[in-house]
């Protein structure tokens, strides 16, 4: 499969509406709506989300309201300002990060659900 470049939203740029990927999304600017990438998503130091986000990696540097779910790690950095229910395989949240929201880890958070018996 031949590499993608990366889908990218600029600083300067507002955007409504559902992004979809094969591979990574960077988000510099301002998106509502839905992300769902197959590799990895990054909203960077002054991106701004009111989404909700899917992939297997999810960093985030600037700020998101909404949902995420990282199949595989989500990351938060010391910049991050998180309003979100988190569902992931594992977590890292940097010291200075502000995360307010419900935390799922683990791989029985990410599998798919099935009804009890």
């Amino acid at each position: 499969m031949p590499e993608t470049s990366p889908t990218y939203l600029a600083a300067d740029a507002h955007f409504k509406g559902e992004i979809v990927s094969s591979g990574v999304v960077r988000i510099a600017g301002e998106l509502e709506g839905r992300i769902a990438a197959q590799a990895e998503v990054l909203v960077e130091t002054g991106g701004v989300c009111k989404a909700t986000i899917e992939a297997a990696t999810v960093t985030v540097e600037g700020a998101v309201e909404g949902e995420i779910r990282g199949r595989s790690r989500v990351t938060l950095a010391e910049t991050a300002r998180v309003h979100a229910d988190i569902t992931a395989g594992a977590i890292s949240i940097a010291e200075g990060a502000t995360f307010v929201g419900n935390l799922r880890i683990g791989r029985d958070a990410t599998a798919p659900h099935t009804a009890p018996h």
